[in-house]
């Protein structure tokens, strides 16, 4: 069966602290497997799950002394997926090397760019101007697609269907490169579920909300009349199951511990929230196959629109 091809993006694999020193993690990720592990100075690395020598299972090896070490013949390697060592071999050049990928650390998660090179930088925040505060990573795994998880928060008809959100203005939408899709609107909040009544307690009737998407899957969403930044991001496990993180990122204000303590708090209700918003989300997607070719070029101009960027967008397979 031939492996689904995704675009060159940031994709997030796992917590920080899943990934411990002198253990490796087995990742089902992208239609196939990847070991992660961390050298001595605790930098993360990411490689492919058999040697290139004769094709052992490298996730029964052992990390010594921060490289990752075939469990058969003893050849060693770096987080860079360079082999430095073979037992009893003389040659200066060695090899062959393992499969890589770039890997970035923020906001408690390590990210994976499924590209040999980044195309574009990590993504910056609104909300963020020096340093960042962040709520801990919710994750959710789904029974779907990896494509019926991306076009949902371009999807501003469903939001009216199941969201109780009416759509004030018209949508605005922009991109700032080809690897960029943002969207500006507008929506009126309709008391209906516990949710939304705890949103107008707050004073908040209408939010206006501004989307950036940067290659296809890492969506940052600004509350307009807020401070923070919600983060989803999502990563395909294979052809039918995917899993995503949502995590809430603010500028570090520095107001002294009681002040840190209720930003925390806020930025963990935030995060809480963001997640019970998206619960109906959960259950349509599972399982659901995208039809593309029924759109309404009116109704549904912003899925169109979405769909047009992640087409452009270049695609990698593992």
């Amino acid at each position: 069966m031939e492996k689904q091809r995704y675009p060159e993006s940031w994709y997030p694999l796992c917590y920080s602290d899943e990934l411990k020193m002198g253990k490796l993690l087995l990742l089902e990720v992208f239609d196939g497997e990847l070991i992660l592990f961390r050298s001595e100075e605790g930098t993360p690395g990411v490689v492919s799950r058999h040697c290139p020598h004769m094709g052992s299972d490298l996730s029964n090896g052992t990390i010594v002394k921060g490289r990752l070490q075939c469990p058969f013949h003893h050849r060693a390697y770096c987080i860079k997926g360079k082999c430095s060592n073979i037992p009893g071999s003389k040659k200066r050049q060695l090899g062959p090397h393992l499969k890589t990928f770039p890997l970035k650390e923020y906001f408690g998660i390590i990210f994976l760019y499924f590209g040999s090179r980044p195309k574009f930088d990590f993504p910056t925040f609104p909300r963020v101007k020096e340093k960042a505060v962040f709520s801990k990573a919710l994750r959710k795994k789904l029974n779907t697609p990896y494509s019926s998880l991306l076009f949902n928060g371009f999807d501003t008809h469903h939001l009216t269907c199941i969201h109780n959100r009416e759509i004030v203005s018209p949508v605005k939408m922009e991109s700032l490169s080809p690897f960029h899709l943002g969207a500006d609107y507008s929506m009126k909040v309709l008391v209906e579920r516990f949710y939304d009544v705890a949103v107008k307690f707050f004073g908040i009737k209408v939010v206006d909300v501004h989307l950036d998407c940067w290659g296809g899957n890492f969506l940052i969403i600004t509350n307009k009349k807020s401070l923070d930044n919600i983060l989803i991001t999502s990563v395909p496990v294979n052809a039918r199951k995917s899993q995503f993180f949502l995590t809430t990122i603010s500028e570090d204000r520095g107001t002294g511990l009681l002040g840190s303590f209720f930003q925390k708090l806020r930025l963990k209700m935030t995060s809480f929230l963001g997640l019970a918003f998206l619960r109906p989300d959960e259950l349509i997607v599972e399982q659901m196959k995208p039809e593309l070719r029924a759109l309404d070029p009116e109704m549904d101009y912003t899925v169109v629109k979405f769909w047009e960027y992640w087409n452009s967008l270049p695609k990698n397979v593992l």
